[in-house]
């Protein structure tokens, strides 16, 4: 394993590929580790890092559980526990700061001053960028990095150093001159550029820059400049400082053999700024950037932007070479001979082989500052064989591939070409077309760009094509583009060499057997990714065959890396793909494959967490059942290539499956329009009465959920047609309970009561006791609701007697905690109350902390009441019914401490809530509320709205809540604290 603080934090597993640390904390937790590598760092000092703004309850303990999270990602060994704290474990050759140093330290033991500029070419090479920007708050981070970035800047004056005595002073000018910028108060890096200077020819540039130092110190520090350089100054008067031979040979031809570049280029600044700041001469390295990207996304057109605008700091020659000629990449001799030609070497020079002529070119480029662009590179190999030896000369190569070789062993910073975002798209778009056509056709416009991928290439075909024919309307051609055959159509008319297909078939043609089939393969998915376990179903091959292909696509930039370990195609890729595949007659058997998977995987992976109480899907053979952590990621991570399968038309009966599967999973986890997507596809797709109840039956549920209880009857009823029809006695006996849930919300209690009565006989009669439980529950609300205290307490014993365990008896609790309140047993009703506040879902937990606060209300605990009810409404998750429950409660809760104002708000707002969603009972109890505040301001208004709480209560046999407004009315001015039932 490596890890790297040298940039971003960074942990490559043995094999070089990332390992996912992505947790924010659990990143701060790491990097903190590491600059304090093979030292304890305490657990105070991590707990301030990890939660600088507000500290956990128990530090120790929040600590202890990141650290095994990482420990669970690095390996249990190599996070030691100490006294006070933790330290992480490295090998010296396994820590980026530490090679570093040890490259530095050996650089100050030798005297060699070749051998000690190649140490610290090798260690200054570790670093990437500037180290663990994104831990700048953090204080510990933070001052490591400050100490870290002192070590290697000592490192570059060291290795400047070297290079002038070496007599590299030309090629060192570009970067002092960067580094005095940036370190303005720094003596030494002065003294070595006024050195540079005067070695080279430009003394009067010397005295300016000693002039520019002590400027600065006046200004920033009050001081003059050092004895040391006031001393190198006076050298440079008397002409006294020794003279190093130079190093760059006398034969030289200036060759600037940059093509044109692209006159309506746009966008990539960040890319072109990166790019610049990395190939900017450097002491102690050849700078190398290695611009990658999808086929079409402007690669050599950014690269000749680039190198444009270095000229001013390659004044030796820019030399341009194409690498790659069709689908075979060039010899690497005839590339030495191209570039030593350039160079004005001797011809009769040219006769040797290849390491001969790349020795040759190393010592005709040294000293010399020389920018080589090297065009679309097939491999890492043909890059090695022109690299300069000596700092100096810069690299810019292009390449279909990442080449990962060379960022390996040369230090190259890789920089990928993205498709065009929007706004630089439609920018293109104004400066092929005018700002007049575009800005009169914009969303058209913006539909091209997405037909087109944003590739460059695509839209300036578009765009020249649309240039050509000035009296198509832009909406016009999309419409001509949207078909199948888009590919074919991004050709510039009469050109047919000036179009996408061809350059989607160079890098395709490129790949061998395997790999192009895999791409053809891959177009068949629906799926918006792949991961290597898809890949290899897909393909009927293993995962580490999969994770190969997969590897080779997205190192031939055909694949897209989307997040770790999951690949996507480009859309223009994709209908290429497409056209690829269709006569393939491997693709049936594919497909099948695939979509086994997709069924086979997620049957396995619901039983943990998601099994459905109503006619689980077993999981079928073959198919390993994960734990259930692993089998909720594996889920989320994939929900939305399982909607994308289910809505297939190809999918058939498999899309019956995964809705089948995926009921409780859906309702577990809310999707609502997939969930209807889903449901409606399996529905189409059924393959019986049965299957396609239990999907009507997921629908009645979402409406349920969503608090449409009107559809939600006319769905299920549907259902239990189905299920009767079926002779699914289970079935039906599940839907009726869902029914009377549904009625029990629009407030018609008497049929309610009968439907969910009826749901429990079926499944005594079945013997089905956990799901006679949950219809046990349903009843017990039920009998809340009517007032009949004691029946709710019967049912809801009964329930825990049948399943004492389940998470179901934590809502029988509070069902219960709710009867023993109405029956004045408060102390029983706080401890069954106390016990539900366990239960899983948040809607569970505020309905008990809303029964908590009237508990509490109850016994006089006015300031416990009102901290439950707060709590409950802190858990509401945006369903009106919990919302509702809980703002009552507090309502009552803000009366009875007198608190009118506050009161009348929220009785009001809820009154709006339950109005809109048809929730009758807390309708009834939002007028009641309003008529106790009005008592005393407006007797009218009042007794109107008690009445109207009385008119709803008596339609939906609500008996305890009619009670209290007849109480109510009775006494009009009597204050009596006001309490549900």
């Amino acid at each position: 394993m490596r890890f790297g603080v040298l940039g971003p934090l960074q942990v490559l597993d043995d094999d070089g590929a990332p390992v996912p640390v992505t947790a924010p904390r659990l990143r701060v937790l790491l990097a903190a580790l590491l600059v304090c590598a093979d030292q304890e760092v305490s657990v105070s000092e991590l707990a301030e890092l990890i939660w600088p703004l507000a500290m956990p309850v128990s530090p120790r303990d929040a600590v202890q559980t990141y650290v095994r999270r990482l420990r669970g990602l690095l390996g249990r060994g190599r996070i030691e526990t100490g006294p006070t704290g933790y330290r992480i474990r490295l090998a010296p050759d396994e820590f980026d700061a530490a090679l570093f140093r040890d490259a530095v330290a050996r650089a100050r033991t030798t005297t060699d001053l070749a051998e000690r500029s190649a140490v610290l070419d090798r260690g200054l090479r570790f670093w990437r960028t500037e180290p663990l920007e994104e831990f700048a708050d953090r204080p510990l981070v933070r001052d490591a990095v400050a100490r870290l970035s002192d070590e290697r800047l000592a490192a570059l004056e060291l290795s400047i150093g070297a290079q002038l005595e070496l007599g590299g002073h030309h090629a060192l000018i570009p970067e002092l001159q960067a580094l005095t910028r940036a370190h303005p108060t720094h003596e030494g890096l002065w003294g070595q550029l006024m050195l540079a200077l005067h070695r080279s020819g430009r003394q009067s540039e010397a005295f300016t820059a000693y002039d520019e130092l002590a400027a600065h110190l006046a200004e920033q520090l009050g001081v003059d400049p050092g004895l040391t350089i006031r001393q190198l100054r006076q050298s440079l008067l008397t002409d006294s400082a020794p003279h190093p031979p130079s190093t760059a040979p006398t034969d030289w031809t200036v060759q600037q053999q940059l093509p044109l570049g692209v006159g309506d280029f746009v966008g990539r600044a960040e890319l072109l700024a990166r790019g610049s700041a990395a190939l900017l001469p450097a002491a102690g390295k050849v700078p190398v950037v290695a611009i990658t990207g999808p086929p079409g996304a402007g690669k050599t057109a950014t690269a000749i932007r680039l190198a444009h605008s270095l000229v001013d700091a390659y004044p030796d020659g820019q030399w341009y070479v194409e690498l790659g000629r069709g689908p075979a990449s060039r010899d690497r001799v005839g590339v030495l001979e191209e570039l030593l030609r350039a160079s004005g070497a001797d011809p009769r020079a040219l006769a040797g082989d290849e390491h001969d002529l790349a020795k040759l070119l190393r010592t005709r480029i040294a000293g010399r500052r020389v920018l080589l662009v090297l065009d679309d590179a097939r491999t890492d190999e043909q890059v090695r064989a022109v690299l300069p030896g000596t700092p100096g000369a810069g690299v810019l190569v292009t390449s279909r591939r990442q080449l990962l070789g060379l960022v390996a062993t040369a230090g190259a910073m890789p920089l990928s070409v993205p498709a065009l975002p929007d706004d630089e798209a439609i920018g293109l778009l104004v400066q092929i077309l005018g700002k007049h056509r575009v800005e009169s056709e914009r969303e058209q416009c913006l539909r091209l760009v997405r037909l087109c991928g944003g590739l460059p290439l695509a839209l300036r075909i578009a765009a020249a094509n649309l240039l050509f024919q000035s009296h198509v309307e832009i909406g016009a051609y999309c419409d001509e583009l949207a078909g199948p055959d888009r590919v074919a159509r991004l050709a510039v008319t009469g050109d047919p060499e000036t179009a996408v297909r061809p350059v989607f078939d160079l890098a395709y043609d490129v790949l061998d057997a395997d790999a192009r089939r895999c791409f053809r393969l891959i177009a068949l998915s629906p799926a918006h990714d792949l991961t290597t376990a898809s890949a290899a179903a897909l393909l009927g091959c293993p995962e580490p065959k999969a994770a190969q292909l997969l590897a080779t696509l997205a190192m031939s930039n055909l694949l897209q890396v989307v997040a770790p370990g999951r690949f996507a195609l480009h859309d223009l890729l994709r209908l290429y793909a497409a056209q690829l595949v269709a006569p393939d007659p491997e693709a049936s058997d594919a497909w099948r494959r695939l979509v086994g998977w997709y069924v086979g995987t997620t049957r396995a992976a619901v039983q943990p967490a998601y099994r459905p109480l109503i006619d689980p899907p077993e999981p079928d053979a073959g198919y390993r059942i994960p734990e259930a952590g692993v089998a909720r990621e594996w889920l989320d991570a994939e929900f939305r290539n399982l909607l994308a399968v289910a809505t297939d038309p190809r999918s058939g009966r498999a899309a019956a499956d995964l809705a089948e599967a995926l009921r409780h999973y859906m309702f577990v986890q809310l999707h609502f329009a997939e969930w209807e997507q889903l449901c409606r596809a399996g529905i189409g797709a059924a393959r019986d009465a049965r299957t396609e109840g239990l999907l009507w039956q997921s629908l009645a549920t979402r409406l349920h959920v969503l608090n449409d209880s009107i559809g939600s009857i006319e769905m299920g009823r549907r259902a239990l047609e189905l299920f009767q029809a079926s002779g699914f006695v289970i079935g039906e006996a599940a839907m009726l309970a869902n029914l009377g849930l549904a009625h029990n919300t629009l407030g018609e209690l008497d049929v309610a009561a009968e439907l969910l009565c009826l749901s429990v006989a079926r499944f005594r009669d079945c013997g089905a006791d956990t799901l006679c439980a949950n219809a046990l529950l349903n009843l017990s609300h039920n009998q809340i609701l009517l007032g009949d205290a004691a029946a709710a307490l019967a049912s809801t014993n009964e329930c825990l007697a049948l399943e004492p365990d389940d998470p179901v008896a934590l809502i029988a609790r509070i069902n219960r905690g709710t009867a023993l309140r109405m029956l004045g047993d408060l102390d029983g009703a706080r401890s069954d109350l106390i016990a539900g506040l366990q239960a899983e879902h948040r809607r569970n937990r505020a309905s008990c902390f809303a029964e908590l606060a009237l508990t509490e209300l109850a016994a006089g605990n006015l300031c416990t009441a009102l901290s439950h009810a707060n709590s409950g409404i802190a858990l509401t998750d945006g369903t009106p019914l919990t919302e509702a429950e809980t703002r009552v409660a507090l309502g009552w809760v803000q009366l009875a401490q007198g608190n009118l104002p506050s009161a009348q708000a929220t009785f009001t707002a809820t009154l709006t809530l339950s109005t809109t969603k048809n929730l009758t009972l807390y309708t009834a109890e939002s007028h009641l509320g309003l008529a106790h505040c009005l008592r005393e301001s407006n007797p009218p208004l009042s007794t109107q709205s008690a009445t109207t709480a009385l008119h709803l209560a008596t339609k939906t046999h609500h008996a305890a809540l009619a009670a209290r407004c007849e109480h109510f009315l009775e006494a009009p001015r009597r204050r009596v604290p006001a309490k549900t039932s």
